[in-house]
């Protein structure tokens, strides 16, 4: 795709840190990282281009609102010192740019050194992973914070960002930095995905994506190169 002349974009919920262990494990290039279901993007040089977190007392509030859904792994990616950390139960896990610290105390005093937050996760586990009580959840938040956030569901978990931000507007936002029109191709799985399929001219889900996933894709296929291959044929 790239000797066609194509740039690369991978759009995910994950933060710079899990983009990178996937990124440089399977060595994949890339020109363009929308991080943190678009919150962030950066460019393959690592230079952030765009930032559009949650605010520190926003973020704090929603940390602790969240925290009463016990059997649910709850998680952070902080700005400012790029701390990620989650929680289950009595288990942390926090890793930060100064420290790596694990309990309950010490992921409340990473959540209160952030700055902001770039999006703050939820995903249960055990007997919990059932999409439909997810849905409940993310209805409880939208409730409460609905003016001031976006929830947005992935295959098993849920993305809380600043109001408007997704994958598709940091799509959007992309393209404006790049001052020119360009035809846009993505591919996707999740419900995260499709209001990105909307922005583009040509999107493609897979055959094992749930129902509505699909319903929303131009085509469909079982593999990124069928994708690609669709890509390369058509016309410039």
């Amino acid at each position: 795709m790239r000797k066609a002349g194509h740039l690369i974009v991978y759009c995910t919920a994950r933060n710079r840190r899990e983009a990178y262990s996937v990124i440089q494990r399977f060595h994949l290039p890339y020109d363009y990282l929308i991080l943190n279901n678009g919150s962030q993007i950066e460019d393959r040089a690592g230079l952030e281009l765009y930032n559009h977190p949650l605010s520190h007392d926003l973020g704090m509030e929603i940390l602790r609102f969240c925290r009463n859904y016990l059997g649910y792994y709850l998680y952070f990616q902080g700005s400012g010192e790029k701390t990620d950390c989650g929680i289950r139960n009595e288990l942390a896990d926090c890793v930060s740019s100064e420290t790596e610290e694990r309990g309950e105390k010490a992921f409340w005093v990473t959540a209160k050194r952030a700055e902001a937050y770039n999006m703050i996760g939820i995903k249960p586990y055990g007997k919990n992973a059932k999409l439909s009580k997810l849905v409940g959840i993310a209805g409880d938040i939208r409730q409460r914070y609905g003016a001031e956030v976006k929830v947005s569901l992935n295959t098993l978990s849920l993305a809380v960002t600043a109001k408007a931000q997704t994958k598709a507007t940091a799509m959007v936002k992309l393209l404006s930095f790049m001052g020119q029109p360009l035809k846009v191709y993505c591919i996707g799985d999740s419900c995260n995905d499709t209001c990105m399929f909307c922005q583009a001219d040509k999107s493609f889900a897979f055959f094992r994506s749930q129902q509505w996933v699909r319903a929303s894709a131009d085509a469909l296929v079982g593999y990124v190169c069928e994708a690609v291959d669709q890509i390369l044929d058509f016309p410039a």
